[in-house]
């Protein structure tokens, strides 16, 4: 990894040292309006507690929820994670501030979503992969969202710090150990961590047809290529939750290869002969369905352990111009299954930067790492991009270069 001095900043360039991303606050400012009582989901138990909304309306209505579940897990770390990172890469933490009791209250739905005592979500897991195996979008104890709740836990220890008590704090940081310790113990099977950890578990219920599911769930011990979902803006600014390190690149590897269909990874590696899979809607799906965005995100964790990907593009743009050439679909998510055209959710390639670069910034710890996928990479670091200028420091060459004076002041490459 190489590594940049930190010093003290200067007036030499102020505006390169403020806030980047006071322009991407937005979202994050907007979505806490959007929650409802953890009560809808937990009943009585939840009324301390909040969930996210998955969406804020429909067409030109910005108004309530209009999907047809709530994914509560899943949401809550996903508003977490995503506070943490814009905290971490511009220095503003005035929205945690503001929005801190709606966090604490996410984080107290988390709590209270673990009935068994070891730190992992059993209530709350319908998540938005809804083409998957019912393993995959209901199981109790999912890996995908006990990594996700680790992180989220992991991370409000810092976010939080000096804004809640310090024994709320030690809390948190006590249930993402257990957390870790039992993705450690009952993750991990042969060459992959499976899909649900704990396959026993009765009664798994299907957002889409309310009914009760038995177990154990067909799948639950699949491949898949969420393992690292959670880990995309942690890797952006530097951070590890002590996962082992091997186990995940050998988790990517094996995922990728038992994946693999024409257009990219699917979900995982069950298939169905029955094609039961819900499906959205309840509809049924044929078998081997995958996200182009969740195959880039994968990718990204990838970039960030060395591991080159890359080689994938070329499946992920032959699906859009395949389907582009059959109507202005724009970029269209979903292969083999869901028809999820003209989403926004392409812009997740833009990550690939930072990552085949290896570079991570955390302007509040005043740290920046560089460790490049290989010596021919020769990307753009949008973050300090002057979009009027058009121009933007490079990494090229295996350095970072900055003749245009955008970088904070407290980089200096050595």
């Amino acid at each position: 990894m190489r590594g940049y001095t930190l010093q003290e900043p200067n007036k030499k360039n102020p505006t390169a040292s403020a806030c980047k991303g006071a322009k991407y606050r937005l979202e994050l400012d907007m979505w806490p309006h959007f929650t409802v009582s953890g009560e809808e989901v937990l009943g009585e138990r939840g009324k301390d507690s909040v969930i996210f909304m998955h969406d804020i309306g429909w067409v030109t209505d910005c108004d309530t929820m209009r999907y047809h579940h709530h994914m509560p897990v899943e949401e809550n770390t996903n508003y977490i994670l995503m506070s943490y990172a814009y905290w971490k890469r511009t220095g503003d933490k005035s929205l945690i501030v503001k929005h801190k009791d709606t966090i604490v209250k996410a984080l107290r739905f988390l709590e209270l979503s673990d009935t068994t005592g070891n730190g992992v979500p059993d209530e709350g897991m319908s998540n938005t992969i809804d083409d998957a195996s019912p393993a995959l979008q209901f199981g109790k104890e999912q890996v995908y969202l006990a990594v996700k709740t680790l992180a989220a836990f992991w991370a409000s220890c810092e976010m939080l710090e000096g804004l809640v008590e310090s024994d709320q704090l030690a809390k948190y940081f006590l249930r993402a150990r257990k957390i870790l310790q039992r993705l450690h113990e009952q993750g991990w099977k042969d060459d992959h961590f499976v899909t649900v950890l704990d396959p026993a578990y009765e009664g798994v219920y299907d957002a889409w047809s309310q009914e009760f599911i038995p177990g154990p769930l067909p799948g639950w011990d699949a491949a898949h290529i969420y393992t690292t979902n959670g880990l995309v803006l942690l890797d952006m600014v530097g951070a590890s939750l002590g996962l082992d390190h091997r186990k995940i690149c050998q988790d990517l590897q094996v995922a990728l290869e038992r994946c693999l269909v024409k257009y990219g990874c699917c979900h995982s590696d069950y298939f169905s002969a029955q094609e039961d899979a819900a499906g959205e809607g309840g509809n049924i799906m044929g078998n081997k369905r995958g996200w182009i965005s969740m195959n880039v995100a994968r990718d990204i964790t990838a970039f960030y352990r060395g591991l080159d990907f890359s080689h994938l593009c070329e499946r992920y743009w032959e699906f859009q111009v395949v389907t582009n050439t059959q109507g202005p679909h724009l970029f269209f998510e979903s292969f083999n299954g869901n028809n999820l055209m003209t989403y926004p959710r392409g812009v997740a390639i833009f990550g690939y930067y930072d990552a085949m670069a290896g570079l991570f910034i955390d302007v509040p710890g005043r740290r920046l790492g560089l460790q490049p996928l290989h010596s021919k990479v020769k990307v753009p670091v949008l973050l300090y991009a002057d979009w009027d200028k058009g121009i933007c420091p490079m990494v090229e060459n295996g350095e970072l270069r900055d003749p245009h004076g955008l970088l904070p002041d407290w980089v200096s490459p050595l």
